[in-house]
């Protein structure tokens, strides 16, 4: 069975290949058949494989498994030979490849005018595993590398492969040959990759792991350590609300469905907080009218989800059903069936309890040096009478320890000298192209536009790195003149075909592998890690991490979405790492 889905989510690994790399960050092979397409295209138009589309997504057992192959060449008395990488973790676009044919054919009858120019279909199907001895071609969960080789004049070429094709068709019917080739032929060339989707894999490492909190005993001296521990002022979640000063006229909240990680359906709420409502600028008591300057100056910034599922077991199985649960908890405005309520909090200015006096009149800068745990993670159970839970479960492996489950997406790590401190974990942007949402009105994208604004302005208020990847993201989705003004533009809508300028040059790499898959976690990293440039890319072991250690992507949602998509194809290719990228169950 195959579907065509062409929609989009670290330490190096012994399994992360060494390869050279190229001025533009990428592997010779890349940065060659780049500057080869071109110069072929004439030739290519010629001879064309309109399918299997490259990046086509079969499951199920790869032995035996019959493909069709089809497309068209100018030569009515041609002969189309299909040929397989044998085996597949060879660079296609070197000369000492080898390539095994698997099945011949020639056009088959009469021709058919496109905009001027004779076209011969063909078509054949071809078994590309025939016995276990040939599994490397195409191993089961992996990937497999075919061309077709087709003879014009006297000689031969290899035929244009296609992304997407009937959607170009469409969109281009009134191209000569050359200008669709141009505009749809696909930028590996000749190649066409298939994937196999089918077994998952079996993770390297458990998700959600990488930052882990290893025993009960640390989970809880770090809810100790930010007040929700016995006698703490915010054990239980009505503490939380209360002291943050939820419900409130000026939160904002959104409910969706997190399609891109978790597979909950989530009721969002955030809102900041001032000096004079934490209690720490007060009026003189002499002067009870005057106004001080630090009073309006925004000293927590406090966010809690809750999520909602539609099956015990995770994660949901019904996306609209799960939405739906959060629209009613939403509604009755006590996160009725909620499964857990994560919450957070961003301390801008202080430790509480210890916020410099001179702040309530003259707020200066520096932020004070002494402010620990400048993000706080929460986790409470349905009922908010019940004093905080040191670990929920978020997937189906179980339950795991706060802080580390909240760490391995929203960055941040222990400080060495103090375990309970957590240094620069980041609250995350709100993409609202990686959500899906109700169909109740008040509850629509399009409804809730002005909210994820607004909501996505207090994360890059609260961004704990400036500048950093989340507010170059931020600035990305709401652009203006002056960066940061977009977002707080009333009316303003998410661009989410932004594409970061350190990707300009490989706009593929970034919309089909990173954005979907990948940015959510890495934005918040440093360095390289945050995936935003190319040119730095390709050193992060992420091919190894992808398809030899298979530990990414770290959300058991995003994993399953990566390995049903084509974007084991484009890491791979754009990257220059050829290997069978399959699963290890």
């Amino acid at each position: 069975m195959s579907s065509r889905n062409f929609e989009r989510k670290s330490k190096d690994h012994s399994f992360a290949r060494s390869t050279p790399v190229s001025k533009d960050g990428f592997s010779p092979s890349r940065s060659s058949r780049l500057a080869t397409i071109l110069s072929f295209l004439m030739v290519f138009s010629t001879a064309c494989q309109f399918g299997p589309e490259n990046g086509e997504i079969f499951s199920g057992n790869t032995l035996g498994k019959s493909v069709t192959f089809f497309g068209t060449t100018i030569d009515p008395s041609g002969t189309i030979t299909i040929q397989v990488l044998d085996p597949a973790n060879q660079d296609p676009y070197a000369a000492a490849s080898t390539w095994s044919d698997i099945g011949s054919t020639t056009p088959n009858g009469s021709s058919f005018n496109w905009n001027g120019s004779d076209l011969y279909p063909w078509d054949l199907n071809a078994i590309i595993v025939n016995n276990a001895g040939e599994q490397d071609r195409w191993r089961n969960g992996g990937l497999v590398r075919t061309r077709a080789k087709i003879t014009f004049g006297g000689g031969s070429v290899n035929a244009q492969v296609f992304e997407n094709f009937l959607e170009c068709t469409i969109d281009n019917l009134t191209a000569s040959i050359f200008d669709f080739n141009a505009i749809c032929g696909s930028s590996d060339g000749s190649v066409a990759t298939l994937v196999d989707s089918d077994p998952l894999p079996s993770p390297g490492v458990d998700f959600l792991s990488r930052k882990a909190t290893a025993t009960l005993a640390e989970a809880e001296d770090y809810l100790l350590e930010v007040g929700a521990g016995p006698g703490g002022n915010r054990e239980s979640f009505a503490q939380w609300k209360s002291i943050n000063g939820f419900p409130s006229a000026d939160e904002f909240s959104a409910v969706y469905f997190n399609e891109g990680d978790l597979g909950s359906g989530r009721e969002m709420h955030c809102r900041e907080i001032s000096a004079r409502e934490a209690g720490i600028c007060r009026h003189k008591p002499l002067a009870p009218f005057v106004s001080l300057p630090g009073a309006k100056v925004t000293v927590r910034t406090a966010c809690y989800v809750s999520n909602y599922f539609d099956t015990a077991n995770l994660p949901s199985n019904d996306p609209a059903t799960s939405v739906d649960l959060a629209v009613l908890g939403h509604q009755l405005g006590n996160s009725f069936g909620a499964k857990a309520t994560v919450a957070m909090e961003r301390v801008h200015f202080y430790n509480e309890g210890d916020f410099p006096a001179n702040w309530c009149q003259f707020p200066t800068s520096p932020i004070p040096a002494s402010v620990t745990n400048r993000v706080k993670f929460y986790v409470y159970g349905p009922d908010e009478a019940d004093p905080a839970l040191p670990e929920v479960a978020l997937d189906d492996q179980g339950a795991k320890y706060v802080p580390g489950l909240c760490l391995a997406c929203h960055g941040g790590d222990p400080s060495f000298t103090e375990p309970t401190n957590i240094v620069d974990a980041e609250f995350l942007p709100f993409d609202v192209e990686s959500f899906s949402y109700s169909t109740i009105a008040g509850y629509t994208l399009t409804d809730q536009q002005e909210s994820f604004r607004e909501l996505n302005a207090m994360v890059r208020q609260a961004a704990v790195k400036f500048p950093s990847p989340i507010v170059e993201l931020i600035d990305g989705w709401y652009p203006s003149a002056t960066p940061g003004d977009g977002v707080l533009t009333p009316g303003a809508t998410a661009d989410t075909d932004f594409v970061p300028t350190g990707f300009a040059g490989n706009k593929r790499l970034y919309n089909g592998v990173i954005k979907p898959y990948c940015r959510m976690c890495h934005v918040s990293q440093s360095g390289s890690y945050a995936f935003n440039d190319s040119g730095t890319f390709a050193g992060t072991g992420a091919n190894g991490a992808a398809c030899g250690y298979q530990e990414m992507p770290h959300a058991q949602v995003t994993q399953a979405a990566f390995w049903n998509s084509p974007a084991r194809m484009i890491l791979q290719n754009e990257t220059g790492n050829y290997d069978h990228c399959a699963s290890t169950p």
